[in-house]
């Protein structure tokens, strides 16, 4: 953040509006070549071992040139802040420019004094000499020290003062790339002008992580004392506008709440997208407060704020331009690019950039999505989705969201915790299950068995609450071994409710009963010994292009048993067989038996292979066995001891 005198800002007072004055991340433009210009400084300065005062002496020579003292003031105090600044005599950098420093002596104990040694000296030979009351005495005190040290008076002067600030030097700076810089300043600027906010309006929407975003903003907003509350917005996107307030007393208040406020700003832009609304208060000239709207978007300052636009540029500006001639040119001069990133600027980058690896809590978190991943169930898992809205308008972000088609199932998993954050955990869910008592809210709350038992024992008024609603489902764990057989049945009667209500409002029915009609008629009539239900479905899609790209010709015969039995009577008209998902020629399969059963066949091993041969799929070779009146008898899970007899019935 910068200081609030170097703020930049225009009022719109007609309609009482403040916009910040931001810079563009555009490496042609005359802020950018100002931000080259006083890294450059500071690089000199740094190098070559000059005072602060130097360091100062030549940024006001820039503000001359340039005209701008607030922009060039911004950029020195955002600058300032990389630096870590020592006396010259504690800088123990390996450098071969000289200190400034005529030892003659080469002695150890002299490199090992410090400013306020020699002014001890100085004040003691004073005492001894009494006080310097002209010049030439002042001259006589600091000739017998400099004698002592065997060094010159010129050194001796310096080096007495060498630790007040404007004779500091530059210990440790790590140059950023101009555009860096530039970003830094308007992030900054933002900041700045929060400092006299009374309210804010967040947005923020993002592809991946949004979740976790919410949660980082929302528990900085908690351990800053902040006050929140969240709502739906009211345009179609149906996101949710999240305004934090401060004190009840803003008004005494508000630059040491507006400077909390402030730090939220790097959290935001972590996200794809994200708007801001505040309410700025300032203080007019005839000393008058008003209220100004402060209103910025990552979509309409795109070329001043986004992440995305300061890397864009760095890379273009990291590529030749202008052919051979300007590349040399271009060696010559000082050149910033992500190659020579900093250690400082890519902690600046990571503090804005969303990283979007998964990351757990805890290991049953982990353990319950790898192992969602093995069932292949069709429902997509995204770790910490967008929060809800608690009925006090409080936020509840979900360790997962379960999607697939327009259903979405929260699953929260709750670990071995105290009885107190358990009562206040199943307390907000309970508020959130009845903010969202609709058909279309699911949740699966995952608790471990022995809270739940202490829980169930306890307290039963908020879990009773939730337990009676059918779009809730309340299972226990132990030993991080998670009851699937629960999960997958509650997820399978969500995929039916939804096909027995949606499909046929996707779909023409009787069109499609016709086209299947049509394609089995010519698969009869085909060498093709067998085709699959997704068979059918792409060749319908294919040949219906007004039909729902998600029409899904299996799951809506697994989950609606209406249009199941209308496509098996079809099925069976045409003299066909159907084994889970595929549809045989009743000669192929007759065939096949008859041909298993003259090979006599006894090796469930041999006989899947066999089937194999016959490009069969493995999902159902058991259960055509099956269908052809083979017998399984199973040694344990291995193919190979276990065997297939046909039974005669």
């Amino acid at each position: 953040m910068i200081s609030s005198d170097l703020l930049r800002y225009r009022i719109d007072y007609k309609n009482k509006k403040i916009h910040p004055l931001l810079c563009p991340l555009d490496n042609n433009s005359a802020e950018c070549q100002l931000s080259k210009k006083i890294i450059e400084i500071f690089n000199d300065c740094y190098n070559n071992k000059s005072s602060k005062e130097k360091l100062n002496y030549m940024t006001k020579l820039l503000e001359h040139t340039y005209k701008d003292y607030k922009l060039v003031r911004g950029l020195y105090s955002i600058l300032e802040k990389k630096c870590t600044f020592k006396s010259v005599f504690e800088d123990d950098r390996k450098t071969d420019v000289h200190n400034n420093f005529n030892f003659s002596s080469k002695k150890d104990a002299v490199k090992k004094l410090t400013p306020a040694d020699v002014r001890r000296m100085v004040f003691e030979e004073s005492a001894l000499c009494n006080v310097a009351t002209t010049e030439s005495k002042r001259n006589e005190i600091i000739g017998s020290v400099s004698n002592k040290l065997e060094i010159d008076t010129g050194t001796t002067l310096r080096l007495m003062w060498s630790d007040l600030e404007e004779n500091t030097v530059i210990y440790n700076f790590d140059s950023p790339d101009p555009l860096i810089l530039l970003f830094q300043y308007n992030v900054s600027l933002i900041q700045t002008l929060l400092f006299n906010c009374l309210k804010i309006e967040i947005k923020i929407d993002s592809s991946k992580s949004i979740g976790l975003i919410w949660k980082e903003i929302l528990r900085q907003v908690k351990r800053l004392g902040l006050m929140y509350w969240l709502e739906i917005n009211p345009d179609k996107t149906g996101k949710i506008i999240c305004t934090v307030e401060g004190a009840s007393n803003v008004i005494k208040l508000t630059e040491r709440y507006g400077n909390s406020i402030a730090k939220l700003v790097p959290l935001i832009f972590k996200a794809d997208n994200w708007s801001l609304k505040a309410d700025i208060l300032k203080t007019t000239n005839n000393g008058n407060k008003t209220i100004y709207d402060f209103e910025i978007s990552k979509s309409l300052y795109s070329d001043k704020i986004s992440f995305e636009t300061l890397k864009a540029s760095i890379s273009k500006y990291d590529q030749p331009i202008g052919g051979k001639n300007n590349a040399e040119k271009r060696a010559n001069e000082t050149v910033y690019n992500t190659k020579s990133t900093t250690n400082n600027d890519l902690l600046f980058m990571d503090n804005f950039e969303n990283n979007s690896a998964i990351s757990y809590d805890s290991n049953i978190e982990k353990t319950f999505a790898q192992k969602f991943e093995l069932f292949s169930t069709g429902w997509s898992i995204e770790r910490e989705p967008e929060p809800l809205i608690s009925k006090s308008r409080t936020a509840f972000i979900s360790d997962f969201i379960l999607t697939k088609h327009e259903n979405k199932v929260m699953v929260e998993i709750i670990g071995f915790w105290t009885s107190e954050y358990l009562e206040r955990k199943i307390q907000k869910i309970a508020q959130v299950t009845e903010n969202y008592n609709n058909d279309n809210f699911y949740m699966i709350l995952i608790v471990n068995f022995e809270n739940l038992t202490m829980y169930e024992t306890n307290h039963t008024h908020h879990l009773s609450g939730i337990k009676n609603r059918s779009n809730v489902l309340i299972i226990s764990y132990k030993n991080e071994n998670i009851p699937f057989k629960e999960i997958i049945p509650f997820l399978k009667a969500i995929e039916k409710k939804y096909m027995d209500k949606n499909f046929e409002d996707k779909i023409d029915k009787n069109k499609v009963l016709q086209e299947i009609n049509a394609i089995l008629n010519e698969f009869r009539g085909s060498p093709m010994t067998h085709i699959t239900l997704r068979d059918l479905n792409e060749t319908i899609k294919s040949n219906q292009k007004e039909i729902d790209p998600s029409f899904d010709l299996e799951e809506i015969v697994e989950n609606n048993s209406e249009f199941k039995g209308l496509i098996e009577g079809i099925i069976k008209s045409h003299g066909l067989i159907i084994v889970k998902e595929t549809i045989f020629k009743e000669t192929s399969v007759k065939e096949n038996c008859k041909e298993l059963r003259d090979k006599k066949i006894e090796n469930l091993k041999d006989a899947c292979d066999f089937l194999t041969i016959k490009r069969i799929s493995e999902r159902i070779q058991i259960d055509l066995l099956i269908f052809m009146g083979f017998k399984i008898f199973w040694n344990g899970l291995d193919y190979s001891e276990s065997k297939v007899v046909f039974s005669e019935q």
